[in-house]
């Protein structure tokens, strides 16, 4: 999957994630912060959209 998003878009939809709300939730902390800064400096204008591309797994199976 290919999508156009900016930083803060990036981190929302990671947001999103249950791994992160459940880190959030039993360690107290935002996992997602460290990142946030660490993709400051691939994104220059962090407002301006780039491409974002992530695999799409899917399970599938049969029902008789």
């Amino acid at each position: 999957m290919k999508i156009s998003y900016t930083l803060e878009q990036v981190i929302n939809y990671l947001g999103t994630w249950s791994a992160v709300k459940n880190y959030r939730k039993t360690v107290g902390r935002d996992p997602l912060f460290g990142l946030t800064h660490k993709l400051q400096g691939h994104w220059k204008d962090s407002q301006s959209p780039k491409d974002v591309q992530t695999p799409i797994y899917l399970r599938l199976g049969i029902i008789k």
